[in-house]
């Protein structure tokens, strides 16, 4: 429900105004009553799913054209959204720890209901995961031995001069860069079959999304894949990654 100002003005065709008038609306449209939701985690893919269920209308309740999906961590404020979906919808990007998720249904008429009721759930899955943010292809590193360092890489530049100490300069450059490595690979196919596909992702040259078990998560490029082998000629695959945007 809104309200408007609408103002009409005569013109002749010699460009003679006449007076103009103002007159008040007001539009009224229904909205569509809210979503209800239903979470389900999987923790050997490390994905949520969310099954969504709308209301039938009733009336002259519109008719729901899409349901848009928000999730947060527990405890903070801010909503992102992560798809849009009609009756399921996973979530290949959700972080590890307390989550919660809402969803806001669009109607036909342009509407949007309110916010559905809030579900939270505890996600949780074993090692770190690469995510293709945009066809949702994952790789999982099951084990992250010795290799896996993260540093936070800045831009520093130390300037000599005349004085006993250096001058030390810092440009906007900040980002963590670090490496993941794994004793075994979980997942369909051959250690060998799984390092072809780790090839394959490094191929796109693309940003991914990287998560891990404690909970964090970076927007990430992948880079120098190497193969190792161990006494017991294991195949061992390891990455570096760098922090972009």
């Amino acid at each position: 429900e809104r309200d408007y100002k609408i103002q009409l003005e005569v013109k002749s065709q010699d460009d003679m105004v006449g007076r103009s008038e103002m007159v008040d609306f007001r539009t009224s449209f229904i909205k569509p009553r809210p979503p209800s939701i239903l979470l389900s985690q999987d923790s050997v893919f490390a994905t949520t799913t969310i099954l969504i269920e709308n209301p039938t209308p009733v009336g002259e309740e519109p008719n729901i054209i899409i349901n848009e999906i928000y999730r947060k961590r527990y405890g903070e404020s801010d909503w992102v959204k992560v798809g849009e979906a009609m009756t399921i919808f996973t979530d290949y990007q959700c972080p590890a720890g307390a989550i919660q998720y809402m969803a806001v249904a669009k109607g036909d008429n342009g509407t949007r209901s309110e916010e559905s009721d809030m579900s939270l759930i505890d996600v949780m899955f074993s090692g770190w995961w690469v995510v293709d943010m945009e066809t949702n292809d994952m790789f999982n590193f099951v084990y992250n031995v010795s290799q896996g360092q993260i540093s936070l890489e800045e831009e520093r530049q130390e300037i000599r001069t005349f004085s006993s100490k250096p001058f030390v300069r810092y440009g906007a450059f900040s980002a963590e860069r670090g490496s993941l490595a794994g004793l075994k690979i979980d997942g369909p196919g051959t250690a060998r079959e799984q390092v072809n596909v780790l090839r394959e992702l490094i191929s796109r040259r693309k940003p991914f999304y990287l998560k891990n078990n404690r909970g964090e998560s970076w927007v990430v490029n992948i880079y120098n894949l190497k193969r190792q082998y161990n006494i017991g000629m294991m195949e061992m695959p390891s990455i570096d990654w760098v922090e972009v945007r």
